[in-house]
């Protein structure tokens, strides 16, 4: 398998794992051979990599760290807490809990050890931005975490923290982060 940007593919790459999109929404399954309408859903989505089935590195185990879908689900549940939170003025807890799933299982998939590569793809699509970023910095300091000697149980609040860390945001009046 072969990890490439989006950007960079084109009609006839054949993929090599599913892609999602940031709301956890499969686009394409395994096994696609892309063709120019794929290669514009890529773009329209936002999505920032893809991993292509490649005969030349078959032999290279290439594997994300944190489940595409799992990182989609953690983002969703924070653009909900975000959005719920900029209505009412306050953190909802019954979606606080939700979020804890996600960064829960994103934890469990850093034991016994540490396998695969981050996704640190970059977020094409500003408007989601906010909720893509604080996701990625949630796993990276899980993994920092994990290299430090942190048990599940504090691995999983240390990646909850930090997938909030922007969350004082949602008072700030419109536009002023724009």
């Amino acid at each position: 398998m072969r990890r490439i940007s989006a950007r960079y593919a084109h009609s006839g790459m054949v993929l090599g794992q599913p892609v999602y999109d940031a709301r956890g929404k499969m686009l394409f399954e395994t096994g696609t051979k892309l063709e120019e309408d794929h290669v514009k859903t890529l773009n329209v989505y936002g999505v920032g990599e893809v991993l292509l089935d490649d005969p030349r590195v078959a032999d290279i185990d290439v594997r994300p760290m944190i489940a595409p879908e799992l990182e989609a689900q953690a983002t969703h549940a924070l653009r909900q807490l975000e959005q719920e939170t900029r209505a009412n003025r306050e953190i909802p807890p019954m979606l606080l809990e939700e979020m804890k799933r996600p960064i829960f299982a994103m934890s469990k998939s850093f034991f016994p050890d540490v396998i695969g590569e981050p996704n640190a793809a970059g977020c094409l699509s500003l408007p989601e931005y906010h909720y893509i970023q604080p996701t990625k910095v949630a796993a990276m300091t899980m993994v920092i975490g994990k290299t430090l000697g942190y048990s599940m149980m504090k691995l999983a609040p240390l990646g909850l923290a930090s997938q909030l860390k922007n969350i004082g945001y949602v008072l700030l009046p419109d536009g002023i982060l724009d």
